[in-house]
């Protein structure tokens, strides 16, 4: 080996600690940034596979009960590849013997063998389950530990508890990724809704599309399309979503936060850059000496180059043995912990090419960029410069350096001589720790710069972490109840305040209720989903943070506030304007009466009051939903209150479906934040590591570079704790300037991370918030790190002075480890940090003293005395509506009229054949391809038609008429063949005679009739004999030409024609044309009225294609009125009698107060919700015009 490779071997194995140093700041950068770029393609490429693999639904629907069959209807609509119908509903479970009940939402699978949609990734156990078995999602594992095969309990909507075993556990990476909140859940066959008292019939619709999977206009356009034919079948749609079928729909943010955390790698790259050309700029200095031997024994300054360049190409090789492997493993675990929190499983372990690649680059020309300088400057030195170890010698930079040194000296000794004019005297140890830290500026100035960076970033991600804490506390704001509690079927809102105010702890109640709508565009498309909430106007327990205009009021009709959102589809609305809603199939134009702040990832949310939404839900007085304030409102006290709550309502007769904290409605932004913080903290550490790393490096080479100093000071009486004392000092020094710097540093970095951060999470900008927290942990890390950082190099400085105090060429002995545990100490702290930040408690809402009632109150209806909806008997469009909305009628009396009914049909038939034939023709066209083949197949269609003809008019003959005629005409032929040879041989008595002889001409005459006669016999003989001929000859030769166009076809090739293909499209689209204007002329007939009294409402209108299945007119007899209760129990009908007086109270008539008596009790009951109810029938003693049919009343029944 040359002298020159020995010279660089043993540079890098002689100062172990100093190789360590370089390699570990290279690799810091190289590994963060092959952790993050790593991270972002394996999820860019397994999110996305991951999720198609599942082929996931590209529309969901969420409607009315339908029956099995109608889903075979959504099939076959065009554009449709696959749907599938599932029954979806709430149950809670917990395992046998548990405490705590979670929800979870059961999906009802037709066949787990053949779904197509949002396929499910077995995980254990097994992957289908039988009769009275159920499958759990992975996400149910992390509400309480169940196995295969272990037993579990669920509760149902009527109280009643069952078991089911666990057949297995799945993960379903597609149906809760399109609803991020989505409760855990199940899965189970049909065969077992018996057991969970669940009907039959489905609720939800999920489609994947034949094209266009991951086109958002064409998936939209589709939902749309979708949306009217379902509607048209009288089915209401609550809510839809929409996906692509290759995006993960959270894979916009998960990206965002990915290029967040690649921005700070970037960083720590170029933080590391800098601690790079620090080092290397004091090596350097150090190797003076070497580089003037060289020079002296002839080196020249290319060779003294390129072997610095070789050291630092070591340098990088080394770093990236150590980064490499490291951020492969590291970017997997990271990806792998975002795909556990997502949902959707990675492909397996692998190297990403595009991160090796970067880091081999990072690796290999970071350490050669950042070293570029110092070496140029290093091997351009003289040997007068490098033998005397002084650079100030000549000019240049380095002279002008001995010049700022030394006048930096001087403006010390004024200071020093001004302060201690007025009696201050600066101690000289101190002195000289303040003159050293400023000697090497150059040094200096980069170790401030990674240690204030990375300060600042750390500082930045705490103030970022309390802004996003207030942001969701101050979304925390519109959920302050402390118990919220949901039932499964709606009580009446003074029956559920009484019995919760009966508890001394509760001193609120309210009723909330909710709705869900669809926003349209002007043009009538939907631009999104909403929710709405609907609690009562003047609520306590909300307190809005609003952006412009004005919260809800009482009385508001048609009125909402919605969020910030309504932005993305309507960017010009102001407080005022209206927006158009679609709410139950109905589309409506609701005034925007405010704008309020919230997430924009959980989308649009409006609100309405109660009071309104309610009515129109026919909820009157009524909820689902309750919302519960307590005495206290920590989360503590919360969960026993939700708990007891739960009990206590049960035990009452109550279904409760639900009975939770209110704190944990932010639990899932709460985590889903910790996470991106710990993100981030993790590369605030690596920066604050870079940072120290730097610090720990001036720091030793600044003791080494003084180690005859050092001497000099043992040699006139310096102790080893006052030496130590100033290297401190100097550390604190720096580490001090460098927190100072990275306060004001910080506040740009934390308005910066913040507007990123909050728009990649909330979509929203969010309000920037300063905690000390950040601040005071970074000084404290700072101390500990300067004095980690100045201790070891004391120790090793001390232990050479022991040695050798004036001996230069024993300054390089070995440094310990230092750089390890101050890594190891930063690590320690920045996990304590995780935990520094608390938050604060909700304010206490106001709240009113409830008013207590005891007395039995059911629930009831205005009725008629007699109704009845009409319907037309058969289908066919409505050609004449004579009545009108309100209008009485007579019984008897005509109401509707519709058109011919026998013309239509047949017209109907004609162009359904005529659509089938062009479909038919159309469908063939495309699978067997080309002119040549779709005339072929045509040939041989209209071949089957013409044997179909010919069989069905063979089948058609009579043969038994045919052979009685024929036998017939065959006797007609003999007889006149008799009667001709009988007159034959009368004529051939008179043929000798004259031929104008009478007998002869008589006998003539005579023998010519007969003549005509057999022939007129003979030819009605063939004619019969040629019918069956003619038929027999039409079958075969139709049976002949059917067989020579199959084979004619058979032998076409395939191929299209685009020209073919648009004309057999328009005659399809002119078939399908044909088949709507017939559908809308079907027979005449009429509907009339059955009994006298009043048109009540009206459900078809002229022109309109009618059937059964659909009613037309409600008929009532409102010339008297009648109340009927809904939900009296068992436990409460007992205590009635006939006769028995009640007082009613109309929910719509506040003002309005009745009084009637009981008619009669129902004999028979029926299951409402798993209760037993009957029914009472209550006549009124008096009426009101403002009565209206329908209307719910509270009845009261009286004691005697």
């Amino acid at each position: 080996m040359r002298p020159r490779w020995r010279k660089v071997l043993s540079d890098l194995v002689d100062n172990k600690a100093r190789t360590a140093l370089v390699v570990l700041s290279i690799a810091v950068g190289v590994f963060a940034i092959g952790v993050i770029i790593g991270a972002y393609k394996i999820i860019e490429a397994d999110m996305g596979v991951s999720y198609a693999s599942n082929n996931p639904a590209n529309i969901e629907i969420r409607m009315d009960e339908f029956e099995e069959d109608f889903i075979q209807t959504i099939r076959n609509f065009d554009g449709i590849e696959n749907a599938e119908a599932r029954r979806v509903f709430a149950v809670r479970v917990r395992p046998v013997g548990g405490e705590q009940w979670t929800g979870i939402e059961i999906f009802t699978i037709q066949d787990f063998e053949e779904n197509k949609v949002n396929l499910l990734v077995p995980v254990s156990g097994e992957p289908v389950p039988q009769k009275d078995e159920i499958l759990l999602e992975l996400d149910v594992l992390e509400e309480f530990d169940v196995e295969p095969g272990d037993i579990i309990e669920v509760q149902l909507r009527d109280e009643s508890i069952k078991t089911i075993r666990v057949a297995g556990v799945v993960r379903d990476s597609s149906t809760g990724a399109i609803d991020f909140l989505a409760a855990p859940m199940g899965y189970i066959t049909p065969k077992t809704l018996k057991l969970l008292n669940q009907p039959e019939t489905y609720n939800r619709i999920y489609v994947t599309l034949e094209s266009g999977k991951d086109d958002e206009a064409h998936i939209r356009a589709m939902l749309a399309d979708l949306k009217g034919k379902i509607e048209k079948n009288d089915y209401e749609i609550g809510r839809t979503f929409f996906s692509k079928t290759h995006e993960h729909p959270l894979e916009p943010t998960i990206n965002a936060v990915l290029w967040i955390l690649i921005a700070l790698g970037i960083l720590i790259v170029f933080l590391s850059s800098s601690l790079i050309a620090n080092t290397l700029s004091a090596l350097l200095k150090q190797h003076l000496r070497h580089i003037g031997v060289m020079k002296l024994l002839g080196g020249r300054n290319k060779i003294i180059f390129r072997m610095y360049l070789v050291l630092l190409l070591v340098f990088g090789i080394l770093s990236l043995l150590i980064a490499v492997p490291a951020g492969g493993k590291g970017a997997y675990a990271l990806a792998e912990f975002v795909g556990d929190q997502m949902g959707f499983a990675l492909l397996g372990y692998r190297i990403v090419p595009l991160a090796f690649i970067i880091q081999v680059a990072v690796g290999m020309l970071v350490p050669l960029v950042a070293g570029f300088v110092p070496v140029i400057k290093g091997s351009r030195v003289t040997v007068q410069q490098a033998i005397s170890g002084d650079l100030s010698r000549g000019t240049g930079e380095d002279a002008n350096a001995g010049e700022d040194e030394s006048s930096t000296e001087k403006l010390q000794l004024r200071v020093t001589r001004f302060l201690a004019d007025r009696g201050i005297r600066i101690p000289r140890p101190l002195l000289i720790s303040l003159r050293n830290t400023f000697r090497q500026r150059g040094r200096l100035l980069l170790t401030l710069f990674t240690l204030t960076m990375g300060g600042a970033i750390f500082i930045a991600v705490f103030n970022v972490r309390v802004s996003l804490n207030e942001y969701v506390q101050d979304i925390g704001n519109y959920f302050l109840a402390d118990v919220t509690i949901s039932f499964d079927k709606p009580y009446r809102l003074n029956e559920i305040e009484q019995f919760a105010l009966k508890d001394p702890r509760v001193t609120h109640v309210e009723g909330w209720t909710f709705s869900s709508a669809e926003i349209l565009y002007p043009n009538g498309s939907t631009a999104d989903n909403m929710n709405i909430f609907a609690p009562p106007a003047e609520s306590a327990l909300v307190a809005p943070l609003m952006v412009s205009g004005c919260w809800i009021q009482p009385g508001d009709i048609k009125k909402l506030t919605i969020s910030e959102g309504i932005y993305d589809f309507y960017p010009n609305l102001e407080p005022g304007d209206s927006i158009f809603l679609k709410i139950n199939g109905n589309e409506e134009e609701w005034e925007v009466v405010g704008v309020f702040k919230f997430i924009g990832m959980e989308g649009i949310l409006g609100y309405a009051p109660y009071e309104y939404i309610s009515r129109e839900q026919n909820l009157a007085n009524r909820s689902f939903s309750y919302r519960i304030v307590t005495e206290r409102h920590d989360r503590a006290f919360q969960e026993i209150m939700a708990k007891d709550m739960d009990e206590y309502f049960q035990e009452n007769g109550f279904q409760v479906s639900d009975s939770s904290p209110g704190l944990s409605m932010m639990d899932s932004a709460s985590e889903s934040l910790d996470i991106l913080i710990t993100f981030l903290l993790i590369m605030a550490l690596l920066t604050a590591t870079v940072g120290s790393m730097g610090l720990a490096g001036t720091m030793s080479m600044n003791v080494l570079e003084r180690t005859r100093e050092i001497g000099i000071m043992r040699a006139i009486g310096a102790t080893d704790l006052e030496i130590i004392r100033m290297v401190i000092v100097e550390g604190l020094l720096i580490g001090f300037i460098s927190w100072v710097l990275a306060i004001v540093l910080a506040v740009p970095f934390t308005y910066l991370l913040s507007t990123i951060v909050s728009l990649a999470i909330f979509e929203t900008p969010i309000a920037v918030v300063f905690t000390p927290t950040g601040y005071l942990i970074w000084l404290g890390l700072v101390v500990i790190l300067s004095s980690l950082a100045s201790g070891d190099p004391n120790y090793n400085a001390l232990s050479q002075m022991q040695r050798s105090s004036t001996t230069w060429n024993k300054k390089e002995k070995k440094m310990k480890t230092q750089n390890i545990k101050t890594l190891f100490w930063i690590l320690l702290l920045g996990v304590l940090t995780l935990t520094a930040c608390g938050s604060e408690e909700p304010p206490a809402p106001e709240v009113v003293a409830p008013v207590e009632v005891d007395s039995v109150i059911a629930e009831g209806h205005i009725l008629p005395a007699r109704d009845m909806v009409l319907n037309f008997r058969t289908r066919g469009t409505v050609s004449e509506i004579l009545i009108t909305e309100g209008e009485e009628v007579t019984q008897g009396q005509v109401i509707a009229r519709l058109s011919d009914q026998e013309q239509a049909e047949a017209a109907l038939r004609a162009a359904e054949l005529g659509l089938l034939t062009a479909e038919q023709t159309y469908e063939d066209f495309v699978r067997t391809g080309g002119i040549a083949a779709a005339n072929a197949w045509q040939t041989y269609l209209e071949s089957q038609i013409i044997r179909a003809e010919a069989e069905r008019a063979w089948e058609d003959l009579n043969i038994d008429n045919l052979q009685d005629d024929i036998d017939d005409a065959e006797a007609e032929v003999s007889e006149r063949e008799a009667d001709l040879e009988d007159a034959q041989e009368e004529f051939d008595k008179y043929a000798d005679l004259d031929e104008d002889n009478s007998k002869r001409e008589d006998a003539e005459d005579d023998l010519e009739t007969a003549q005509e006669d057999l022939n007129e016999a003979i030819r009605e003989l063939e004619e019969t004999l040629r019918e069956s001929d003619n038929l027999r000859a039409a079958l075969d030769a139709a049976l002949a030409a059917e067989a020579e166009a199959k084979r004619e076809y058979e032998s076409r090739a395939t191929g299209l024609d685009p020209e073919q293909k648009a004309l057999l499209e328009a005659q399809l689209a002119n078939a399908q044309a044909q088949v709507a204007a017939a559908e809308s002329a079907l027979a005449n007939f009429e509907l009339k009225s059955p009994f006298a009294g009043t048109i009540t409402d009206i459900n078809v209108e002229v022109g309109q294609l009618v059937g059964p299945e659909l009613w037309a007119f409600q008929l009532a007899d409102l010339t008297e009125f009648h109340v009927e209760t809904s939900d009296l129990t068992e436990l409460e009908v007992v205590k009635i009698t006939e006769g028995q007086m009640v007082e009613i109270a109309p929910d719509a008539l506040p003002d309005l107060t009745l009084t009637g008596q009981v008619e009669n009790i129902g004999q028979s009951f029926r299951t409402q919700a798993g209760d037993i109810v009957y029914t009472v029938n209550i006549s009124l003693n008096e009426s009101d015009p403002a009565l209206r049919w329908g209307m719910t009343v509270e009845v009261m029944f009286l004691e005697d």
